[in-house]
């Protein structure tokens, strides 16, 4: 799956790594699973490091379909903190939207271009061999 994540109860943290390409249903997998882990206890704070990945062929539509799945978990992801980190300017556009959608409820979401300030927004430490996932 090109989408892997790690939980770290002790911090309320969860590191999710994309690699290569994610389709609109593997994006849904990752979304239905992480909702389903008992680790999962919010609020958590999540950050999505996508630098080495493209949401491949993801329509608009699709990107607006997966906000409403979000949406519909609310109660998974209460008061949640998502930073996503990507490369792709196409990809930072789409999630720029996939951010407006959440500005009236109590899912706060930021993207950036860099690990650094993603981790510095969300007030945060991770070092390079806890992103490490393999």
């Amino acid at each position: 799956m090109p989408i892997k994540y790690k939980i770290f109860q002790n911090r309320k943290l969860v590191y999710a790594l994309g690699n290569g390409k994610i389709t609109f249903d593997e994006l849904l997998q990752h979304i239905e699973e992480l909702a389903a882990d008992p680790q999962y206890k919010p609020p958590m704070k999540k950050i999505v490091d996508y630098r080495n990945a493209t949401l491949f062929g993801l329509s608009i539509e699709e990107a607006n379909k997966f906000t409403i799945k979000k949406v519909q978990l609310v109660e998974i992801f209460n008061n949640e903190t998502c930073a996503f980190v990507m490369n792709s300017d196409l990809d930072f556009g789409m999630s720029r939207a996939h951010e407006a959608h959440f500005e009236n409820s109590d899912i706060t979401t930021n993207v950036f271009r860099n690990m650094e300030e993603a981790l510095s927004w969300l007030q945060v430490d991770l070092d390079k061999d806890e992103m490490n996932l393999g």
